[in-house]
């Protein structure tokens, strides 16, 4: 008879093992947490590291009293809020431990001064109006001191020339910046010129501009390495992504400079690659991502809106294409363009995988885009 014992691993060695797995496959969370007691309290924070409020909702309350302070300060860590709103300052009250933030909305002052107690590394923003003297005034609060990467955006409503943004360069970690093309034609030349430690400067434009985008990109004089330009077609779709370890528009704008710098892509004007005469100038380069998430997190707060379509992929396609074919164009484009969908159900994602192999034949492209 045997008397062989089952194999008992450490706690520690355990507690790391489902943790890595909680990590690596985050649609296993759910399953996970009813293997055992001990699991449970192991793998229930990470159901809350991504967080994504609806604009209106009443589980906002039920979230913010679901847990004590200190679980949300040390479990969530990347945040989507919609404000204006009421509950925003008690959301971000709730969950002083986040890392990477995107406000659907305008920074207000009521949120700064919760963030000012915060140590946010990726912050995302739409800039307040009106715009005069808020940099003064912002820029050198505690809220910004760790942040690495600050995406801005602003309507057109008032021009950012007339505004002194020469605080962006006084902010101790900042690396990363992304302008909307509403500020980049106005003070792109200057914040070039006065943060030198900035690694990456993207200006960002949606994808049906792309036009517009390439145009820009030929009529700038700068030959800088760090610049990028970018079209994307959902900032929701890529923030998602880089949520879940994947490329997002920061990551993929690295790379590019990364290349430049090598001498693999040339830093012609415009920040991007000399396109020869005889070549076909390709104006836009297609990353499709069809394995996006297929479910909805169990909890309410943490869903995925997954709404997205390609119907208004079309006329691009077709613009691209004819641009594609003038070979005669001696353009020096930083432009390119990624494009991500979330699929409601899997009769979508096949259609959709059928499609995108259809386009990335058409354009002469692999799995992965390549950039122009």
């Amino acid at each position: 008879m045997s008397t062989n014992k089952p194999f008992d691993f450490p706690p520690e060695m355990e507690r790391e093992i489902f943790e890595t797995a909680a990590t690596r496959h985050p649609k296993m969370i759910c399953t996970l947490l009813l293997v055992c007691h001990r699991v449970h309290i192991w793998v229930e924070p990470f159901l809350y590291r991504v967080i994504k409020m609806p604009y209106k909702s009443a589980d906002i309350p039920a979230f913010i009293q679901s847990k004590p302070p200190t679980f949300l300060k040390l479990a969530v860590r990347h945040l989507w809020i919609h404000p204006p709103s009421n509950e925003a300052p008690k959301i971000l009250s709730s969950c002083l431990g986040i890392q990477n933030l995107f406000l659907d909305g305008e920074l207000t002052t009521n949120l700064l001064d919760v963030l000012d107690q915060m140590r946010v590394r990726k912050m995302s923003f739409t800039l307040p109006l009106p715009l005069l003297g808020w940099p003064e005034q912002a820029l050198t609060r505690p809220a910004f001191h760790s942040v690495t990467h600050l995406d801005l955006y602003q309507e057109e409503a008032e021009r950012s020339s007339w505004v002194d943004w020469s605080h962006l360069a006084s902010l101790p970690a900042l690396t990363h910046l992304c302008l909307s093309e509403t500020m980049s034609s106005g003070i792109l030349r200057d914040v070039l010129a006065e943060c030198p430690r900035l690694a990456v400067v993207i200006t960002i434009w949606w994808a049906r501009e792309v036009e517009e985008a390439t145009l820009f990109a030929q009529t700038l004089t700068s030959t800088d390495p760090r610049v990028v330009l970018m079209a994307v077609f959902s900032c929701d779709d890529d923030w998602d992504i880089g949520t879940e370890g994947g490329d997002d528009f920061w990551a993929r704008a690295e790379t590019f400079v990364a290349r430049k710098r090598k001498g693999e892509i040339e830093s012609g004007a415009g920040g991007g690659t000399s396109v020869n005469e005889r070549k076909i100038a390709k104006v836009a380069a297609f990353q499709y991502t069809a394995t996006r998430r297929l479910h909805r997190r169990k909890n309410a707060v943490g869903g995925l809106n997954l709404n997205e379509n390609t119907h208004h992929l079309t006329p691009l396609l077709a613009r691209n294409e004819k641009a594609a074919q003038d070979a005669a164009a001696p353009a020096t484009v930083g432009v390119f363009l990624s494009s991500y969908y979330d699929l409601q159900c899997l009769r979508d994602l096949k259609r959709a995988a059928s499609m995108a192999r259809m386009w990335m034949g058409a354009f002469g492209y692999g799995s992965l885009g390549t950039v122009v």
